[in-house]
């Protein structure tokens, strides 16, 4: 779900976290770098070789700089497979392993269950005024999944029990982001829901952002004690590609996702207002 993979030869620029000059001398190279960077076969005093199983090495001292450094080689045409240097008598050390690419094997898992994005919001605002209230907030700098606005729904709900007992939920409105806006009208209110794109790139990014509004009808409005005007209206997000609200496979209602397929499917087929 989230990647913690870090590239260990990606090189950064010095002075782009307001160190100072002192921190990058610091912070240049390795002990690894500095042998490469020192005409490294005859950095050494002498060079002592030995064989052993299939192994050869190369070991040498530089007294001047105060480091060993070790080199193995297999195969034939031997090949470089390891190599270490250190400090003599001191802390520091490098090495590395150079592994035979033919004994490496890297594919994608394809059987592993699907997971849905996340949305990182802030500035989360429920405000009501009058017959007319609104649900707004944006994608906080710290979102960083960018997913096609095609796979991604906003949904209006509200959640009830059943004559069993199990909790409900139905939906009121569904809009796909790709579609920008969208209007519906129920039984007692008009639904406005709305997905700005900001930076007009076609994926959920930092910066967009999202409105729902609910408006009394006027055209024949439902009476002041009708049920469905105390209903508690959530918005949530729907990840099609992972056929589950966004989040990830630990969404908090997960138990009632079984139910919200069931009654999307029936939506398909019956029209959204036979959900109530």
């Amino acid at each position: 779900e989230v990647y913690q993979y870090v590239n260990p030869f990606i090189e950064e620029e010095g002075g782009d976290d307001g160190g100072t000059s002192e921190d990058d001398d610091e912070e240049e190279g390795s002990l690894c770098d500095d042998f490469f960077d020192n005409d490294p076969f005859n950095w050494t005093d002498n060079w002592t070789l030995s064989h052993d199983n299939g192994v050869n090495t190369a070991e040498g001292r530089n007294e001047t700089l105060g480091m060993d450094t070790r080199l193995e080689f297999v195969g034939n045409p031997p090949h470089l497979s390891h190599f270490e240097i250190a400090q003599i008598s001191g802390m520091a050390r490098c090495s590395m392993e150079i592994l035979d690419s033919s004994l490496i094997d890297i594919a994608i898992d394809t059987g592993l269950p699907r997971t849905s994005m996340t949305m990182m919001e802030e500035n989360e605002v429920v405000e009501e005024s009058g017959s007319t209230k609104t649900w707004s907030a944006d994608l906080s700098d710290e979102h960083f999944e960018e997913v096609s606005l095609t796979e991604i729904e906003i949904w209006v709900t509200y959640t009830e029990g059943n004559d069993e007992g199990d909790e409900v939920t139905h939906i009121v409105e569904i809009m796909k982001l790709s579609e920008q806006t969208s209007t519906h009208t129920d039984q007692c209110y008009q639904w406005t829901l709305s997905w700005a794109d900001n930076d007009n790139d076609g994926y959920t990014s930092a910066g967009d952002a999202y409105s729902v509004t609910r408006t009394d009808r006027v055209i024949d409005p439902c009476s002041d004690d009708d049920e469905y005007r105390n209903k508690d209206f959530q918005i949530m997000f729907y990840d099609l590609w992972a056929d589950m609200p966004t989040g990830g496979v630990f969404t908090p209602g997960f138990g009632y996702i079984v139910a919200i397929m069931a009654l999307l499917a029936s939506s398909m087929i019956t029209g959204r207002r036979d959900l109530f």
